[in-house]
């Protein structure tokens, strides 16, 4: 009798260090948090990047930040800034207008303002899961590259269209001029 409920006892101590095994080797997208992909938009020293990026929080987790935006071309860090953990819910809604600004915890360092290419790295790590039983889930995404310009692409864009509008202009005076001439 005693030995099979020292037997039954092992069983049971497996079946439940067999589930937690389980449960921890579950992907953080999978239950509670995916956070799909990052795209940051080229801008100018200017006018911060536009972050695009469309996320699915499934259930309310704790979850904690860090991002860090690397010049590619210097091999540099030029900032990694870090939150508190916080709860993130499916309810939360990301904003129409967020920025690199905004995207790293309001850090104004991390707007680079030297023209060169840049990546952003983000991780989310969710803590205290079931309680606290399961060890922390990170999950990381790699932006795209982006470009600091010392103008942005629109602002070119109406350079560009200025030119033109000048050029014609210019064009039109000349056509004038030789009429006038041979006249």
């Amino acid at each position: 009798m005693r030995k099979r409920r020292f037997v039954w006892s092992v069983d049971i101590l497996s079946l439940i260090f067999i589930a937690w095994v389980g449960v921890t080797l579950i992907p953080l997208g999978w239950f509670w948090y995916d956070p799909g992909q990052v795209v940051i938009s080229n801008s100018s020293i200017e006018n911060p990047p536009r972050v695009d990026f469309s996320r699915k929080i499934s259930r309310p987790v704790i979850m904690k930040y860090q991002v860090v935006i690397r010049d590619i071309e210097r091999n540099a860090v030029v900032c990694d800034p870090s939150s508190e953990p916080f709860t993130y819910s499916p309810d939360s809604r990301f904003p129409d207008d967020a920025d690199l600004v905004w995207w790293t915890g309001g850090d104004d360092r991390c707007w680079p303002r030297e023209p060169g290419t840049y990546i952003a790295e983000t991780c989310w790590t969710a803590t205290h899961l079931f309680w606290g039983l399961i060890p922390d889930k990170t999950v990381c995404r790699t932006s795209n590259p982006f470009t600091i310009n010392l103008i942005s692409p629109e602002e070119a864009e109406q350079v560009i269209q200025k030119q033109q509008d000048l050029e014609s202009q210019v064009e039109g005076l000349s056509r004038g001029l030789e009429m006038l001439q041979h006249n």
